[in-house]
């Protein structure tokens, strides 16, 4: 075999060998329970949620805080 050939096989090796351990790594994706009302609420799938959000005030000094209300609504059973 010439020299050229040689590093040819080596590299081929090298990328089957890559291609190989890329396929045995699992997925990070966790599906996380919901921990409160509000992420179970807008988890549904499947029913139209309207989101309302309101301006409650603002706060500024050094920096700054904002407040925003937000509410959903189940279009279908008008649930809040």
């Amino acid at each position: 075999m010439s020299k050229p050939c040689a590093s040819l096989g080596l590299v081929l090796a090298f990328l089957m060998l890559c291609v190989v351990e890329a396929g045995a790594q699992q997925s990070g994706t966790v599906e996380k329970e919901p921990k409160t009302k509000l992420e179970t609420f807008q988890a549904q799938t499947g029913a139209v949620v309207i989101k309302s959000f309101s301006r409650i005030g603002r706060l500024s000094a050094l920096g700054s805080a904002e407040v925003t209300a937000m509410e959903f609504t189940d279009a279908s059973t008008g649930k809040k």
